[in-house]
């Protein structure tokens, strides 16, 4: 191993041995770019010091080289190997779909037991299941970014329990990541988008988004915002390869990578490799298992109720590099009302196994704010962008013609650079909006004094009588770091 792991990382690879050993199947939940590939070589070569054997299986042929080129000394089972005997004390990397047509070196594996461990990426992904099933009496570590039960039912199937690494908010505060902005084009058109079969269809996708006001929407855009490379994400093949062609005639260079593309590899190189192409535009090609830091603009010209699809859409600015401050997304789609934003705390230990049954063609209902635009789930009382009180006031009409351009993380924007030790009641309110990390703005708020607790709790909402229930702890202390 040639490299060595970030302390957070490090801590990971303790918690997933310690849970491993209890729970025997696991998931391991790490953020896009937190160095999940980095983490499980890592546990591949403390494990193979202990005499056991190692099966790493994945879906994707991107992520199976990348995998590849980490180890000096792996066994590649790939669509050119028929048959072979299974040896103790190895490391095997198998493609999922390979695998499971290969029955007798399945077998094999399935002998071992205990005996061999099972790493299994993108997790979330049902395409190993079939396999995992037949490797059960194994250990196994399922690591995934997104282990939501609503898109991948076949969790709760294989695995007894998960292990959570660090999130996004955390990685951007500690250097890990870059810092986020979130911008949004409000458009009455998504009023027509359709669901079937839990997701929006590409008919009605297709009338939504390709209009002419939606490419000239993107064309102001990445005239707007400064980047040096951006990434399109669109619904379907047609799609990007329209959406290239528009921009392509305002004067853009692009490439449309997607499967239907036979050029696909020569035109990414580009991308990455000159600087005169700086637009990609993709559908599913690269939502995962593709590492590119200099990203630091993403559009997302489509919708999605998938809340693993929309992060990693995402994830892929987020990574940092040389010269790179910040990452921007801008929505098209009305994502963030639906699905929040990226960078919040998520329960993962609760959504990798949450049985609450809904209609599949059913969204969480949302509304539009009145004074800024922002879409956000019904259900909230206080705009999370510009802090509005909703009083069951009527939705707003809006013109066809509608495609204003909001921030999202405005508000967020007045309290980066701040050390959170400095922030008021108000501004911690704030952070805890954008965020999620409610338990923890609470130990801050703590710290400082009943009297800020009281004001804190107020603009929360929560009843005032909240403190006498607070258990007594004495020195409370807390990270301080810069907001970014």
């Amino acid at each position: 191993m040639n490299f060595k792991l970030r302390p957070y990382q490090d801590s990971f690879c303790k918690e997933i041995a310690k849970s491993l050993g209890a729970n025997h199947r696991i998931l391991a939940c790490a953020a896009t770019g937190s160095g999940k590939t980095k983490t499980f070589v890592a546990i591949t070569h403390m494990i193979i010091k202990t005499g056991k054997t190692v099966l790493i299986i994945t879906e994707s042929r991107k992520i199976f080289k990348q995998i590849k080129e980490e180890f000096k000394s792996v066994f590649e089972i790939d669509p050119s190997v028929k048959d072979c005997i299974v040896y103790k004390n190895g490391i095997y990397l198998a493609m999922a779909q390979t695998l499971q047509k290969r029955q007798n070196i399945l077998r094999q594996f399935a002998e071992y037991k205990k005996e061999l461990i099972v790493i299994n990426d993108e997790a979330h992904i049902g395409t190993s299941t079939k396999v995992l099933m037949h490797l059960l009496d194994s250990y196994i570590i399922g690591f995934t970014a997104t282990p939501r039960w609503r898109e991948a039912k076949h969790l709760t199937e294989i695995y007894n329990g998960i292990v959570m690494g660090k999130q996004p908010q955390w990685l951007i505060e500690n250097n890990f990541l870059a810092p986020y902005y979130h911008y949004a084009r409000t458009t009455a058109k998504l009023s027509e988008l359709k669901i079937k079969n839990g997701e929006f269809d590409n008919e009605s996708q297709k009338k939504t988004f390709e209009r002419a006001e939606v490419y000239k929407g993107i064309f102001d855009d990445l005239q707007k915002f400064s980047f040096y490379k951006a990434m399109v994400f669109c619904s379907n093949k047609e799609h990007a390869d329209n959406t290239a062609a528009a921009l392509t005639g305002l004067g853009y260079k692009c490439c449309s990578i997607h499967t239907g593309n036979s050029n696909a590899d020569y035109d990414l190189y580009n991308f990455q490799t000159s600087r005169d192409i700086n637009v990609c535009v993709s559908v599913g090609m690269l939502t995962k298992g593709y590492d590119f830091p200099e990203i630091d603009l993403v559009i997302l010209n489509r919708a999605t109720t998938s809340l693993p699809l929309y992060l990693q859409m995402i994830g892929r600015g987020s990574r940092i590099a040389p010269g790179k401050t910040k990452f921007t997304v801008i929505d098209y789609g009305g994502n963030a009302g639906r699905l929040g934003l990226w960078n919040i705390d998520r329960e993962w230990d609760k959504l990798w196994c949450d049985k609450i049954k809904k209609s599949e063609d059913e969204l969480e209902q949302i509304k539009d704010c009145p004074v800024c635009g922002f879409i956000c789930q019904k259900s909230e009382s206080n705009c999370p962008s510009c802090g509005h009180i909703f009083n069951n006031e009527p939705p707003k009409e809006k013109k066809d013609q509608d495609t204003k351009l909001i921030e999202l993380t405005d508000r967020f924007n007045k309290i980066r650079g701040k050390k959170i030790s400095d922030l008021d009641p108000s501004e911690l309110v704030i952070y805890r909006d954008f965020t999620a990390k409610k338990r923890f703005c609470l130990r801050v708020a703590r710290s400082k004094g009943d009297q800020f607790v009281a004001q804190y709790g107020e603009l929360c909402g929560l009843n005032p009588g909240f403190i006498r229930h607070l258990p007594h702890e004495a020195n409370i202390t807390f990270f301080d770091f810069e907001i970014k």
